[in-house]
């Protein structure tokens, strides 16, 4: 981070001093939101969350060496008095990013922000100076944290945006004023906030009036809703396998498990490209990716080694070895859209195919005919066996004609009984269930 002055944290907060002398030196050199963490000279600005008060915290801050706090209420200690901790740290992260050069790619969509952002910054990789999102630090804290990592250093700060409440990406993509846009895709995620995909959709182009002038959008051509933003913004760049795509995926030779290659075609140029990544979804948001280092002016080339550069994450269609058994981890999080992409994906095996399926969260009052979808879905594809775990996830065992488990010890405890050396296992969920034990178990049967 680069050094922020007292009053310039004045200005940009709107905040007040008490028992600070304005004309002091003070200079912050880092912005922390955690005792835990915070380092010397860092300002600390206590948010308020479900379960906890920053504010608690306050003198701890200082004790560790804070060299300001923030509050939004009357304390006895030094501090800068503003009106709300939260939006505080969104207008300071507003304020440090106009003052940077880095150009913001900014990423939303229903289902693969993280893999995309990941595969953007493979890309960009190549050739610029390029921070990203930790994680998934994609929320009103997430992204203000991440900006306060951009340097004078860096050329791309890729940015993951997130919501799952309308009003959230507005605040957010006002922190990093995109130079580019993209969205993944529209899917169910989060409709039971949301109501409706047309709702998702309403929520996630929050991004485009925080849009700097001449910016790009970039969008997944084969969902019929984001190709409506081409009806209200220009130059929209799409990405699919469709013939109306800018950027389309041609001559596709799946890898098995081990990724795919496919040609580029756009602009009357073809290239060829290989991906590490499994499954034809994954070809949409390496597409992407190649559109964005084509908007920067990166070469094919340069691209095309970003991609075969990219490396998996944990949790994340992450596939492990482990003696006579294959794992595909995808138990970050679920929705229905991620997990019939999953199910495709495994048919990839040459091997048994078995789906270990947790309950998909936040779908509202059609959870269980989300979840009886899936495994309708499940028994079309021919996967071999299905184990569900979860109160939900009841509904996708019975369609899918699979065995459930009502809780996740039930499950590990039959791991010996229901998995065969050389099978391959999926194991997909919503992050609350918390499948890593399960993958962990997977990983130690043989």
């Amino acid at each position: 981070m680069e050094k922020l002055t007292l009053n310039e944290i004045i200005a940009a907060t709107g905040g007040s001093p008490f028992n600070i002398d304005i004309n002091s030196d003070i200079e912050v050199l880092g912005v922390s939101i955690d005792t835990r963490t915070i380092d010397l000279g860092e300002l600390f600005i206590p948010i308020v969350g479900e379960r906890f008060d920053g504010h608690d915290f306050l003198k701890a801050a200082l004790d560790k060496g804070a060299a300001l706090v923030l509050s939004d209420r009357a304390v006895n200690i030094p501090h800068i008095r503003v009106g709300d901790t939260t939006q505080a740290f969104l207008d300071l992260a507003e304020y440090y990013m106009s003052k940077r050069k880095a150009k913001v790619v900014a990423i939303t969509g229903s289902v693969g922000k993280t893999t995309t952002k990941e595969l953007i910054s493979a890309v960009l990789m190549q050739r610029f100076s390029v921070l990203k999102s930790e994680g998934n630090l994609n929320n009103q804290t997430g992204v203000p944290k991440t900006a306060f990592r951009v340097d004078d250093t860096h050329e791309v700060a890729v940015m993951e945006m997130g919501t799952n409440h309308f009003g959230e990406i507005d605040r957010i993509a006002k922190v990093g004023k995109p130079d580019i846009c993209v969205f993944t895709n529209i899917g169910d995620a989060h409709i039971e906030f949301l109501g409706s995909k047309e709702g998702v959709l309403k929520a996630k182009s929050e991004m485009l009036p925080h849009m700097k002038a001449g910016g790009h959008i970039i969008i997944s051509g084969d969902d019929p809703l984001l190709m409506r933003l081409s009806e209200s913004y220009s130059g929209v760049l799409s990405c699919g396998f469709g013939e109306h795509c800018l950027y389309r995926a041609m001559d596709e030779k799946p890898l098995g498990l081990f990724g795919t290659e496919f040609t580029v075609s756009y602009r009357n140029v073809k290239t060829r490209v290989r991906l590490t990544l499994p499954g034809r979804h994954m070809v949409i948001n390496a597409l992407i990716a190649f559109a964005v280092g084509d908007c920067l002016k990166m070469s094919p080339e340069e691209i095309a080694e970003g991609l075969l550069c990219y490396e998996p994450i944990t949790g994340r269609l992450y596939i492990e070895e482990a003696g006579e058994l294959t794992v595909i981890n995808d138990a970050y999080n679920a929705n229905p859209s991620s997990v019939k992409a999953s199910l495709s994906t495994l048919l990839y095996a040459e091997s048994r195919r078995v789906a270990i399926l947790g309950d998909m969260m936040e779908l509202g009052s059609d959870a269980p005919r989300y979840h009886e979808e899936i495994g309708r879905y499940a028994m079309e594809l021919g996967i071999d066996k299905i184990l569900c775990v979860g109160e939900l996830s009841k509904y996708t065992a019975k369609a899918a004609k699979g065995i459930h488990f009502s809780s996740q010890d039930e499950l590990i405890a039959s791991l010996k009984e229901q998995i065969r050396p050389n099978d391959t296992v999926l194991v997909k969920a919503s992050r609350g269930l918390m499948l890593e034990r399960t993958v962990k178990a997977l990983l130690e049967l043989f």
